[in-house]
């Protein structure tokens, strides 16, 4: 394992085969910076809406109090893997108005936006010249607010099958060269599809950086998981590295 930076929190490491000037190269000359948004790119906003829910919401329904109890009880037993699916029940039960999802839109002012958003995100999407896409099982309206304080370019919002999405991807628009980022069971089977076309030869190459919570997940997962690189939830390691 490579120590490329570490800088307070803002650490990045590589794989031995990596060093710094590759990481920069194969990052800047993508054609394309596929993301995931909740705890990737932000502080997870599904996670701060169903908690705004929780402690703003009078009087709480009976049927959100279930949702909660139940979430809690699959958090315990299959922690974060259990996220995903616990999110599109949400979705279902509590975002299937218009006028939901519209109060949802609201509850992000560029003020929670700016404080969710990890550091450096900003910096670090200026850099990238490729196409930027959030793939993401978040609503439109929320990754739209997300996406345009970041400067992505598009969404693909309530994908609850990464994988498939990756191949649509792969298909239609033709990417060769790829930035990949991500942070959950979801995008490690999104980066498997990757991987795969790399190793056929349809994708040049594929540069994939976990966001970990802490060094030694991020080791585990460039070990394990199929990870390039790895870095904190504070991207200004990283945007060093890319400036050179």
């Amino acid at each position: 394992m490579r120590d490329v930076i570490k800088h307070d929190v803002a650490w990045v490491i590589a794989g031995d085969e990596l060093d710094e000037e590759d990481i920069r190269r194969l990052m800047l000359n993508c054609d394309v910076c596929i993301s995931d948004l909740d705890d990737t790119d932000a502080n997870s906003p599904a996670k701060y809406l169903a908690c705004n829910k929780l402690f703003h919401d009078e009087p709480l329904s009976s049927c959100f109090i279930k949702w909660c109890i139940h979430t809690g009880f699959e958090l315990m037993k299959k922690g974060k893997r259990c996220e995903l699916d616990r999110w599109k029940e949400y979705v279902r039960l509590f975002l299937n108005t218009e006028k939901e999802r519209e109060k949802a839109r609201r509850l992000f002012t560029p003020e929670i936006v700016n404080k969710l958003i990890y550091p450096g995100v900003k910096d670090f999407y200026r850099l990238i010249k490729g196409r930027k896409i959030y793939v993401t099982g978040n609503i439109g309206e929320i990754a739209e607010v997300f996406a345009k304080y970041t400067g992505v370019d598009e969404i693909k919002p309530e994908v609850y099958d990464k994988a498939r999405v990756m191949e649509e991807l792969l298909r239609d628009a033709g990417f060769k060269r790829i930035t990949f980022k991500g942070d959950s069971n979801a995008d490690e089977e999104a980066l498997d599809v990757l991987r795969f076309y790399e190793k056929r030869g349809e994708v040049e190459y594929v540069i994939a950086c976990d966001v970990a919570c802490s060094i030694k997940q991020g080791e585990d997962h460039i070990m394990n998981k199929g990870y390039d690189i790895a870095i904190g939830r504070d991207y200004r390691g990283l945007v060093r590295v890319l400036k050179g």
